[in-house]
């Protein structure tokens, strides 16, 4: 069997299962280091959708073309290999969706990266692949227990990676006082909603009624109907659709 194929196919029944509530990934370092180097703290695991490279399609507005691809979510950028190392897909601006599988994913200028939940072109249900990286502060108290103290505000640093750059970027957290800090990053999927035509992250009943104001009535009574888990493929779906028949 084809090497790559095989790994594409071990890719893909690895991928996040998406038809109930999403399970997050975590994983917790310390560190009194000054500047605070992510990338090389998080597992490839962790900061990479697939375990390895998967066999895309590419839908440009001129032509199609297949690629190996992972997703770093780090940087929030779809890469492959070539000889001077992983990269960035470039000409974002022509291009339509990638296919992997049975999954979908579009380029929202300004936004980065969202895989299509739904096929229906009137919920337009968008999944969000991040990690959420948190800091606090360890205190040392008797007998040498340690405490976790208000989060500490540590400054991540990163100028970014553009179409076509290598990720070979630092993403640093600033920790000029050498402090012990107790750092989680975790993987996460957030859902958003299109608003005219911009992603809306949606994770509760008060960040709908705030978002869609102009629907606040429609969607309350809709909530009172339906137990909607934010959560949860199936229920976002519903909402979404229902949201999308009334815009």
């Amino acid at each position: 069997m084809n090497n790559l194929f095989f790994s594409s196919l071990l890719a893909l029944l690895i991928l996040l299962p998406h038809n109930g509530t999403s399970q997050s990934r975590i994983e917790n370092f310390r560190s009194t280091e000054s500047k605070v180097q992510i990338e090389k703290l998080a597992s490839h695991e962790l900061q990479n959708l697939f375990p390895d490279f998967v066999e895309s399609q590419l839908f440009y507005k001129d032509h199609q073309t297949t690629l190996p691809l992972n997703y770093n979510l780090l940087y929030n950028q779809f890469y492959y290999a070539d000889r001077t190392g992983n990269r960035a897909i470039d000409r974002l601006d022509q291009l339509d969706s990638i296919r992997i599988g049975d999954h979908v994913f579009e380029y929202i200028k300004g936004h980065g990266y969202f895989e299509m939940a739904s096929a229906d072109p009137v919920s337009r249900l968008l999944r969000r692949h991040m990690i959420d990286i948190s800091t606090d502060v360890v205190a040392v108290g008797a007998f040498g227990t340690t405490d976790r103290t208000a989060s500490i505000e540590a400054v991540q640093s990163f100028s970014g990676v553009a179409e076509g750059e290598l990720l070979d970027r630092t993403i640093s957290l600033d920790n000029p006082g050498n402090q012990e800090l107790r750092i989680t990053l975790r993987r996460q999927e957030q859902f958003h909603i299109l608003k005219k035509g911009v992603p809306i992250a949606v994770n509760s009943r008060r960040t709908l009624l705030r978002e869609f104001d102009d629907y606040r009535s429609e969607l309350r009574s809709f909530l009172r109907q339906h137990d909607i888990d934010f959560d949860n493929t199936d229920d976002m779906i519903l909402l979404a659709t229902f949201l999308g028949s009334l815009q």
